[in-house]
């Protein structure tokens, strides 16, 4: 989990890509490994990030387990763009969503969305790399993407999940043992 606004299966790689990588797949201009771009830009975060296992119902089915990654108080670096808070949703099946709260301006723009394989040769943007939402004819705000385990021609979180998995429990323990608890609440 990185501040910039990616997931890396690479425990080596603490979240200094800025830039972002364009179009997928792209070999990343720093760090590496298999990664879940929520939305990667150099971006400050000002509210902090969590994890928490916590029981997100599925779009589509029952009695999976789930594993939110949630960034708090999200803005662009040196921008006056606005604040925002956005999450991905992990679940156990290895489907994900990804989740964009109100308050991102500059709309998801010079920004990568999507995953790609460890080697950087199979990638899927789910918005148009560089444009945010606006590719699509609507605003950041508010969209979801679920991404099916299966429906996807690169590895997805099912074949790799369980390290990243075990990796954030490890790190959750730390944090939690550092910090105070919070309580995330998802509101419209």
């Amino acid at each position: 989990m990185t501040t910039n606004g990616y997931l890396s299966s690479d425990i080596t790689d603490d979240g200094p890509d800025l830039s972002n990588d364009c179009p997928l797949p792209a070999i990343p201009s720093t760090g590496g490994g298999a990664r879940i771009y929520l939305l990667q830009d150099d971006l400050d975060v000002n509210g902090g990030l969590y994890f928490q296992s916590l029981s997100v119902p599925h779009p589509t089915k029952v009695g999976l387990s789930s594993v939110v990654i949630y960034y708090a108080g999200i803005e662009h670096f040196a921008s006056n763009a606005g604040i925002w808070d956005m999450a991905i949703v992990l679940y156990s099946n290895g489907d994900y969503i990804f989740v964009y709260g109100p308050g991102n301006t500059e709309d998801g723009s010079s920004s990568t969305t999507g995953i790609q394989d460890v080697t950087a040769t199979s990638g899927l943007l789910f918005l148009p790399c560089d444009t945010g939402g606006q590719g699509l004819g609507t605003s950041l705000t508010n969209i979801c993407i679920l991404g099916a385990a299966g429906g996807s021609p690169i590895p997805t979180l099912g074949q790799w999940g369980f390290m990243i998995l075990v990796l954030l429990l490890i790190t959750v323990g730390v944090i939690k043992a550092r910090q105070p608890s919070k309580e995330i609440l998802f509101a419209e």
